[in-house]
């Protein structure tokens, strides 16, 4: 059988062979690449696990069917190990097995009903976007956005808290207010509440400035059918935002860079105040296999905790490094909480061992698990030993010719932190990082680093982003990492081959100034 050319959001008339059974459906992206749902009425055809059939389907793993043409011309729905068939008197639908030869209940006759076909879209506001959504037109004059995972946009009534799980209901449902180019979107639900956007760049219901409850549509690209819902804003690239060609060259040269200001207040408040909500839930912290704490792990995905990358210029900074669009989404971070330590030596430049370093993912033959290290402090780190991180400026340069070597052998010294492995190279360099909250750090996969001591009486909170290039297992397969320390780093090319020759001579790391640019 060929496989069926079907317009996603388009209306379709299933009708039976015998012309005995007929629905109308509307053409959803399935929760699978290549997989389609069909809507009826707020819920989904479905098969479930024993054959049995029904429109009553929540949109989840048993409503997903491939469509397949039949030599008649007829179509066959097909989930797993079943195809879609017309019922008897008691059951309206029913299936077939996948594995016996089509029979004539198995077979569909479709046709394209006139609709106005909803659109997949994004909202817009300022730089941020939010979204893929498909675009569903009520007659009532109502629109919904759904998702691709199987939920409408929804603003809860009483709180304004806002998902994307909704089942089409009022909740669900909004009015168009134009103003200009711009819409606002009034909640049935509570007429009162209209969809915004928080501080911290996050789609909520509750009361903002009436700046951030207005947003522009944007067409979505056919390629995003797929992706779920991002409720929580998203630059994918903010021309305005850029390294000058002194700090590129810092960054080759010392393997590092602090971007100051980096992170607005009310975002690290949010993301603090979501992490320490989770810390104080039983089994929350825990000790993974090396007998490391791992923890707040159900946070390291939060929307709070994702808008510390995607709704600040870091995201941009990332991309001027690897090249625009050539970053690979980051679905979560970890959390690096460093409690006190107020026995341990305290460190100084002088102190600080050459032997006692790491690079990430160096053991049992393995290297390069991602591309850039980026640090976020959500703590004050602006003295040394209050938990902070410890680089060594320029190592990157002098291990780079040892990496090979180090993987073929597996040996794993380049892992061992605590530097007693034998013939592990001594660096100098070393010197502890100095952030305030909402400053980052953007560090070199090569750049050997470890943590440093908490005499603080403070829990050190820091998360940090491990970002890849999206070639990034092509590049591990062929080996081009071990040998090319710029393989991935595309946005650097001319600054590689015609470095600025006044920030090589600097021997302290450079530091860049940023603003928020969704902060009110």
């Amino acid at each position: 059988m060929d496989k069926q050319p079907i317009t996603v959001g388009h209306t379709y008339a299933l009708c039976s062979a015998d012309g005995q059974k007929m629905l109308d459906v509307e053409v959803i992206p399935g929760t699978k690449t290549g997989f389609l749902r069909f809507g009826i009425n707020n819920h989904y055809l479905r098969i479930l696990q024993s054959g049995g059939a029904d429109a009553k389907g929540g949109g989840g793993e048993w409503c997903n069917f491939s469509v397949e043409v039949h030599e008649s011309g007829l179509v066959s729905l097909v989930r797993g190990p079943f195809r879609l068939a017309s019922g008897n008197e008691h059951d309206f639908l029913t299936s077939t097995s996948n594995d016996s030869p089509t029979s004539a209940d198995a077979l569909w006759a479709i046709e394209a009903k006139e609709k106005i076909v909803p659109t997949m879209v994004h909202l817009r506001q300022g730089s941020l976007h939010f979204g893929p959504f498909l675009r569903k037109d009520r007659a009532d004059g109502s629109v919904l956005f759904h998702g691709s995972d199987g939920g409408y946009l929804r603003v809860a009534a009483g709180n304004g808290a806002v998902d994307a799980k909704g089942g089409g209901g009022p909740q669900c449902q909004f009015i168009i207010d134009t103003h200009g180019d711009g819409i606002r979107l009034q909640t049935i639900a509570e007429p009162h509440r209209y969809l915004g956007m928080s501080s911290w760049g996050a789609l909520t219901g509750r009361e903002v400035e009436s700046s951030h409850q207005m947003f522009y549509l944007e067409a979505a690209c056919p390629e995003e059918h797929m992706q779920p819902p991002k409720l929580v804003g998203r630059t994918d690239f903010d021309e305005s935002v850029d390294f000058t060609p002194e700090e590129k060259t810092a960054f080759i040269r010392d393997g590092f860079i602090i971007i100051r200001n980096a992170i607005p207040p009310s975002l690290v408040d949010a993301a603090l105040g979501h992490i320490n909500t989770t810390l104080l839930t039983p089994g929350s912290v825990t000790k993974d296999d090396e007998g490391a704490l791992q923890c707040c792990r159900s946070a390291s995905g939060s929307e709070a905790v994702q808008a510390l990358l995607y709704a600040t210029p870091l995201w941009t900074l990332a991309q001027r490094l690897l090249g625009r669009g050539r970053l690979a989404h980051c679905p979560a971070s970890q959390m690096a909480l460093r409690p006190p330590n107020i026995d341990a030596a305290p460190l100084n430049e002088h102190s600080i061992s050459p032997k006692q370093w790491r690079i990430d993912g160096m053991g049992k033959g393995k290297h390069s698990p991602f591309s850039i290290l980026l640090g976020i402090a959500l703590s004050d780190q602006t003295q040394s030993n209050c938990g902070n991180l410890v680089a060594f400026r320029g190592s990157h340069h002098v291990l780079q010719p040892l990496l090979r070597r180090e993987v073929e052998s597996a040996s794993g010294i380049f892992s061992d932190e605590n530097g007693q492995a034998e013939g592990k190279p001594a660096l100098s360099g070393g010197q502890q990082i100095l952030l305030k909250p909402g400053d980052a750090v953007l560090l070199h996969q090569k750049v050997a680093h470890r943590v440093g001591v908490n005499l603080s009486p403070h829990i050190r909170y820091q998360t940090y982003f491990r970002l890849s290039h999206v070639d990034h297992a092509q590049k591990i397969e062929d080996g081009s990492l071990l040998d090319d320390l710029w393989a991935e780093f595309e946005g650097l090319k001319d600054d590689i081959a015609n470095p600025c020759d006044e920030s090589m001579g600097s021997d302290r790391p450079f530091t860049k100034a940023r603003k928020m640019d969704v902060e009110s």
